[in-house]
């Protein structure tokens, strides 16, 4: 066994070196002294020595990771006098846990933009622990991120628990393998910021968060958090009921409907979410802030996407009023829909008289506006939903319809079916008829009288199996606008 001493020294900025090798080793353990004399030209003499531990006899090998370990050492004198000590080591080569660290605000985790110039009122929080050897020292830095300016900077203490364990109705604390329980959440006060006359920040400007921790073996974590400070609230939007890409609906008469926005910008920060609430009136603000003091509000809702469906649990007009929030959960202000009308009564036909091809009628509508009117023609009363002549064909909302069909012939029996709907999209369908189409002539016309001739046999009552009681006549005049019911019945 040999080993080497490296005595050196600077001459004129020069280092000389001398090493000395011994192989004379004892192979058992054993203390050696190590004498080194030193003597310069003018015999002057100075000594120095040291010992050293031979021991070739003893092995440790690998220690494992979060074991313990004990050390006894018993020292022996040339009088054979000893003495015991012992000493126990706990192996912790992993880094201690950083995570979790943001803003919190209004109760929001996971934030990483101010809403404020005042950097005091930051409230950076993270969660430190070591499950093997706990912690022993938390500190960090605060400031400007571009410039790497450091404002103010300390150390956070480590909470431990009271009587040496975690409350039983906390998951915020933990208990290490060695040493005491102690608590996760820690956050960083800036109140110093104020002292110093450096809390007031500027707009869109990064500052940065510095967070070290120290476990008991003298492990580090770090982790460096940027934030940036945005003021100015979102632009506010528009918002429509009905899907999009599609045109703004006032009515339904369905159970549920779509609501879809658009427009809301935040050029610092961007959006984060989007509240709505659906109430009888346009909602304010705060009360989208505190939605769960306003028993007016039927239906409340966060979320990220652009569109949802509400359901229509009402009659009558709701309105739909949302706001947009950035990364600094700072609002917009409310935007309020132009309302939407859930009307489940189809609309009602009073009154109705025909005459060559145009109707007058009473509508009743007490939930919406009528949408339109639509007409068909049919050969029998069971076509009210797919006429077989002319299908349905809008009038463009009026009241009157013309429309030339070849087909019919003076013999034939047809019927008129007159669907009215509104704008919940309910209609209600009125059948006329049956309607003959009679384009022959009278007769005979003499001493100023109009004479018909109808056969018994073609003329019948559809209601009843007896016998007509006779045929009535009814004259109007279209010039004269007038009704003439003057007439004999012959035979």
């Amino acid at each position: 066994m040999s080993f080497i001493t490296k005595p050196c020294r600077s001459t004129l900025g020069m280092m000389e070196c001398t090493s000395l090798k011994h192989g004379a080793m004892n192979s058992s353990p054993r203390l050696y002294c190590i004498t080194l004399e030193v003597k310069d030209v003018a015999y002057n003499i100075r000594q120095t020595r040291r010992f050293m531990l031979y021991d070739n006899s003893s092995v440790i090998k690998t220690w494992n990771e979060n074991r313990t370990y004990t050390f006894n050492i018993r020292p022996v004198d040339i009088a054979d006098n000893t003495f015991n000590e012992s000493r126990t080591v706990y192996i912790d080569r992993s880094p201690p846990h950083l995570t979790n660290i943001w803003l919190m605000k209004d109760g929001y985790e996971m934030l990483y933009v101010h809403n404020s110039t005042d950097l005091s009122k930051m409230q950076m929080t993270f969660d430190a622990l070591d499950p093997h050897s706990g912690l022993q020292m938390i500190s960090w830095e605060f400031g400007i991120a571009d410039t790497t300016t450091v404002l103010i900077g300390g150390n956070i203490g480590v909470v431990e628990a009271k009587n040496a364990k975690c409350p039983a109705d906390t998951v915020d604390c933990y208990c290490p393998d060695i040493g005491m329980c102690a608590f996760v959440n820690y956050s960083i006060p800036l109140n110093e910021l104020v002292h110093a006359h450096t809390h007031i920040g500027n707009h869109n400007r990064k500052y940065f968060f510095t967070i070290t921790i120290t476990n008991n073996a003298l492990l580090t974590t770090k982790e460096r958090m940027d934030v940036l400070v945005d003021k100015s609230p979102p632009e506010e939007g528009v918002i429509y009921e009905g899907p999009l890409d599609y045109k703004d609906i006032d009515y339904t008469s369905e159970d549920s409907f779509v609501i879809h926005w658009h427009g809301f910008i935040d050029h610092e920060s961007g959006i984060k979410l989007y509240r709505l609430g659906l109430a009888a009136r346009c909602l304010t603000n705060n009360e989208l802030y505190n939605f769960t003091e306003v028993t007016e509000i039927m239906v409340y809702k966060e979320l990220t996407e652009t569109s949802v469906r509400f359901p229509a649990n009402f009659t009558g007009k709701r309105f739909v009023t949302i706001i947009a929030l950035n990364h600094a959960m700072e609002s917009s202000k409310p935007v309020c829909s132009d309302g939407i009308t859930r009307d489940t009564s189809a609309p009602l036909i009073r009154n109705l008289t025909i005459g060559h091809a145009a109707w007058t009628e009473t509508v009743e509508e007490s939930g919406s506006q009528i949408d339109d009117f639509y007409v068909g023609l049919g050969l029998d009363t069971t076509e009210l939903n797919a006429p077989r002549l002319v299908d349905y064909i809008s009038t463009d909302r009026n009241t009157y319809f013309r429309h030339r069909h070849e087909a019919i012939g003076s013999e034939e029996l047809l019927y008129v079916f007159i669907k009215t709907v509104n704008k919940a999209g309910l209609s209600n369908i009125v059948t006329l008829g049956p309607i003959l189409i009679d384009q022959t002539p009278p007769h005979s016309i003499s001493n100023n009288s109009i004479y018909f001739f109808l056969v018994k046999a073609t003329c019948s009552d559809g209601s009843t199996t007896s016998a007509s009681n006779g045929v009535r006549f009814c004259f109007r005049f279209p010039i004269l606008d007038s009704i003439i019911h003057y007439f004999t019945i012959l035979n």
